[in-house]
């Protein structure tokens, strides 16, 4: 025991305390289980996913870490249940993040730093949780040229709308391009010091996340198109899971939850679709007389007062811009609208 210990200290004392690392043994990530919660001995995994159209929290990771070192005999500080702690127990501090992509042009931050707060008394387990992919990271990747272009408007009363103004065919700028993904190896360390003072860095470990947009949105569409898609190759989330830490880490999420996340209209579009309310000719019988099914609460457009006309334009556009976020295969929404 104490040949171990003594070890360690010699380390301190050249200040090369990371020449150690099978003192603290990360042994794998795990997977959560109902309510986040991670626990040693559950499933491993390498790998996670993230969807960018849903996820603007991060990646959270527990990890199962073993303290090497054997009981010392020297006990210091308190616990609640012994009244003392031994002197290689293990306090973590946090993980150090690296990351390894190619083809995006995003920089990836650089020794990432994860805070957490374990201690793992000798020959024992415990999980850490951290964050391996921060919020500032998800960002700068939402905003990636790799994974945004344009797409022609579908909606015909919206397009009627746009193009009337602008005399061109209107399309939504820097939207999800529908099956681009990255994968992003994240290098992690452990960082930790013993109860006695030693610090005590950890074995590296690897562990891939594919970041995509909209691969985790469940199919809503209506099952012909859901067919094809699947016959022409397509990959879509199935099922829903309980042990979600962020929406769109890992489980697939309900296309609801998409549409009300982008179901919206940006001021510059609404003062285009007000012009259109105010015009009496506009949209004219044929498109007056169609029903979208989601604005089904609001009349045709042609016999409405201005508001109504304007809140049926603003629904129809939420709709719009809603699809080319939530669904990835770009097949229709919107019915009889080929």
């Amino acid at each position: 025991m104490k040949r171990i210990a003594l070890l360690l200290m010699s380390f301190a004392l050249v200040g090369c305390p990371e020449r150690e690392p099978l003192a603290l043994q990360l042994v794998s990530a795990i997977n959560p289980e109902a309510g986040c919660l991670f626990t040693a001995g559950s499933t491993r995994t390498s790998r996670g996913t993230i969807d960018l159209v849903l996820n603007t929290n991060g990646y959270l990771a527990g990890l199962q870490l073993r303290n090497a070192l054997a009981e010392s005999e020297t006990v210091t500080g308190l616990t609640a249940e012994s009244g003392q702690l031994d002197s290689n127990s293990i306090q973590i501090v946090g993980a150090r993040m690296n990351y390894m992509v190619n083809g995006i042009s995003t920089n990836m931050p650089s020794d990432y730093f994860s805070y957490s707060s374990v201690i793992i008394p000798p020959d024992e387990e415990a999980v850490a949780v951290f964050d391996l992919l921060p919020p500032e990271a998800l960002n700068q990747l939402r905003r990636d040229p790799f994974f945004l272009g344009d797409q022609a408007v579908r909606d015909p009363t919206v397009k009627a709308c746009l193009e009337g103004q602008e005399g061109e065919s209107p399309v939504l700028e820097g939207v999800p391009i529908p099956g681009r993904s990255v994968d992003i190896i994240v290098k992690v360390q452990v960082e930790s010091v013993t109860i006695g003072g030693n610090e005590v860095l950890s074995n590296e470990m690897f562990f891939t996340i594919r970041v995509c947009m909209g691969c985790l949105v469940l199919p809503g569409w209506d099952s012909t198109s859901y067919l094809l898609a699947r016959e022409g190759g397509a990959d879509f989330c199935e099922t829903t899971a309980d042990d979600r830490c962020y929406f769109g880490a890992d489980n697939c999420e309900e296309q609801d939850l998409c549409l009300q996340l982008y179901n919206n209209v940006d001021s510059a579009i609404d003062s285009r679709l007000q012009a259109c309310a105010d015009d009496p000719a506009f949209p004219g019988d044929q498109l007056a007389q169609r029903q979208h099914p989601l604005c089904k609460d609001m009349p045709a457009l042609s016999p409405e007062t201005e508001f109504t006309r304007l809140a049926h334009l603003r629904c129809l556009y939420g709709l719009e811009k809603a699809g080319a976020y939530c669904d990835g295969t770009r097949f229709q929404l919107f019915p009889n609208q080929k």
